[in-house]
């Protein structure tokens, strides 16, 4: 035999066992149940943070101006704004509807679920201000889904069918969780966390803080353990999920430490739907012998990837891994580190421009309240005035008297509300005084009150932090707008 017939057999041996190792297994009922409860997830966004704003803060230009996003964010793709009508919005996010009833029953074809991510991530772009987390999660899931056959099993309407999958994409899928969950506690490195005050501070927050964790404001090494649980769970459920790709024994484990994660989080913090997303990710990690039918052998075809989609596969890993890498230099445990990498300022230099829809997705940045929180636990209050100038508190109808004096009702804010009250309180230089006005008119309507008022008016309540021990917090009342009655 020649030597170059040796080379030529050497490396493709290489190659074989190469994609051998980076090929993973799931079973296609644990992706199946994936696909469900995202598909559920989506279900449950489009109602409840989307076609009930259409007219109120979706296609009210009065709340959020488009030069509001453009300016920070870039113009989204302009799909969802080509007709500001809410006609138009309605019927867009209808067809969205149906294309997630049917991606949820199994019944969406790769390039429907393609046009499920491309329009969801449309929306998400052209409202920034009312997409977070978990919508950032869904178009990641929303995006493998298009990759992977989601479809095999819990089908409706079909003989329900189990098989083995093996594929580098289940590979990649995996790397992407990890990447997330290890950048969320990457980037938990400022003196809050070192100190494990997060959930102490929080207990003060007016809107993430769940009336279970303010009950324990007294607990501090309660709740100083509860913080640092928290930080090291995130840190075992992401060695977790890297081990999981290649030792399935880990892999039941690894689905009830990620579930115990978002169990955890959800009890403590109100942070919208995260448990339900934690859930499909969970579910990705149910092993076989879970289940009691037994699996039939099925690799589509994976082991014979063509060349272009393995190159494709690579590329794109590649990109997730530059967004999180340059997210890790600007902050966090590992940013000196990457810092030291020979080219690293070259590469690492600047994220690609974003595309206009699935910005998330795109970004790949998992800031989970990252570094240190926000130093402001406060939020609005709404107040209505009478004919003789005397305040009252909306929500309480109390009177309004020395700020040290009063106890502040806490808002209930709904779905998309609360996640745009953080965002306006959080970057209200960014917002007009007509966005102001407009968010106080909301927030009058649905506050309806038996004391007629001539004016109302938004204050600011900042309860500033200053981390020592104990934790020491300011208050301060910052008058924003008055909004005089329409005659």
């Amino acid at each position: 035999m020649s030597r170059l017939t040796l080379i030529i057999s050497g490396s493709i041996g290489f190659m074989k066992r190469l994609k051998d190792f980076l090929t993973s297994t799931i079973d296609s009922r644990s992706l199946g149940l994936f696909r469900i409860v995202i598909g559920l997830s989506l279900v449950y966004n489009i109602i409840f943070q989307r076609l009930a704003y259409v007219g109120t803060l979706i296609n009210n230009e009065r709340l959020i101006p488009h030069q509001v996003i453009d300016d920070y964010y870039g113009a989204p793709i302009p799909l969802f704004r080509l007709f500001a009508s809410d006609i138009w919005s309605y019927g867009y996010l209808i067809v969205l509807l149906l294309l997630a009833v049917g991606f949820t029953v199994g019944k969406l074809s790769w390039w429907l679920r393609f046009l499920t991510f491309v329009l969801f991530g449309i929306v998400n772009a052209s409202y920034t201000y009312l997409s977070h987390g978990p919508e950032f999660l869904i178009e990641t899931a929303l995006f493998w889904s298009v990759l992977l056959p989601v479809n095999i099993s819990f089908v409706l309407g079909n003989t329900n069918k189990s098989r083995s999958i093996n594929s580098m994409v289940v590979t990649g899928f995996y790397i992407q969780l990890f990447l997330i969950y290890v950048s969320s506690w990457l980037l938990k490195d400022g003196a809050v966390w070192r100190s494990d005050q997060v959930m102490e501070t929080l207990v003060h927050e007016r809107i993430h803080a769940t009336e279970l964790l303010k009950n324990l404001e007294g607990s501090i090494d309660l709740l100083r353990g509860f913080t640092a649980i928290g930080f090291w769970l995130e840190v075992i459920v992401s060695i977790l999920i890297l081990v999981a790709i290649k030792i399935k024994r880990v892999r039941l484990v690894t689905a009830v430490s990620i579930l115990i994660l978002h169990t955890t989080m959800i009890l403590l913090l109100s942070v919208g739907h995260f448990w339900s997303i934690g859930l499909a990710f969970s579910c990705l990690f149910i092993p076989s012998m879970i289940y009691k039918n037994q699996l039939i052998s099925y690799t589509r075809n994976d082991r014979k990837l063509s060349c272009f989609k393995t190159i494709f596969l690579g590329i794109l890993v590649l990109f997730i891994l530059h967004g999180n890498l340059f997210a890790w230099k600007k902050q966090g445990y590992l940013s000196d580190v990457i810092d030291s990498i020979p080219l690293s300022e070259v590469l690492l230099k600047s994220h690609y421009k974003d595309p206009g829809m699935a910005s998330g997705f795109y970004h790949q940045s998992w800031r989970f309240f990252s570094g240190d929180i926000p130093p402001d636990l406060g939020d609005f209050v709404y107040v209505g005035i009478d004919e003789n100038g005397i305040e009252y508190e909306l929500i309480s109808g109390k009177k309004l008297d020395a700020i040290n004096d009063f106890e502040f009702t806490k808002n209930d804010y709904h779905h998309a509300e609360f996640v745009f009250a953080v965002y306006l309180k959080f970057y209200q230089e960014r917002f007009p005084e007509p966005s102001l006005k407009e968010w106080l008119r909301i927030q009058v309507g649905e506050n309806p009150t038996e004391k007629a008022y001539n004016q109302y008016k938004l204050y600011h309540h900042k309860k500033t932090f200053t981390v020592n021990q104990p934790i020491n917090i300011n208050d301060e009342l910052i008058e924003l707008v008055t909004l005089s009655m329409e005659k």
